[in-house]
């Protein structure tokens, strides 16, 4: 039981940091949801005040339609590296913990 105790002691601060990149990954994947319904929000925007019901890709209402979500879609970009590396840093740190032998 003291080994136990003791193992949990020493691995506390890894468990711990673990648990802060599993909350920060779930921040990161909320947030990129958030800005893809964003730019889903911009290109109805857009389509309705064109009167535009559906827009083909690569046409010119395509491109318009692009021009006018940049912001938007820069920040879904954004929000996918930010939850790539939010995944990464938690496996890393899964990994360094004794026990998973660099397995997930």
């Amino acid at each position: 039981m003291k080994a136990d105790m003791l193992t949990i002691t020493q691995h506390l601060p890894l468990m711990i940091e673990i648990a802060r990149r599993a909350v920060e990954l779930e921040r990161c994947e909320f947030n990129q949801k958030c800005r893809v319904q964003d730019l889903h929000d911009g290109y109805q925007e857009w389509k309705e005040a064109h009167s535009i019901p559906h827009v083909d890709f690569n046409t010119p209402e395509w491109e318009a339609m692009k021009g006018f979500t940049e912001q938007q879609y820069d920040a879904v970009e954004r929000a996918k590296r930010e939850t790539y590396n939010a995944k990464r840093r938690l496996q890393t740190a899964i990994r360094r913990l004794p026990g998973t032998g660099g397995q997930l």
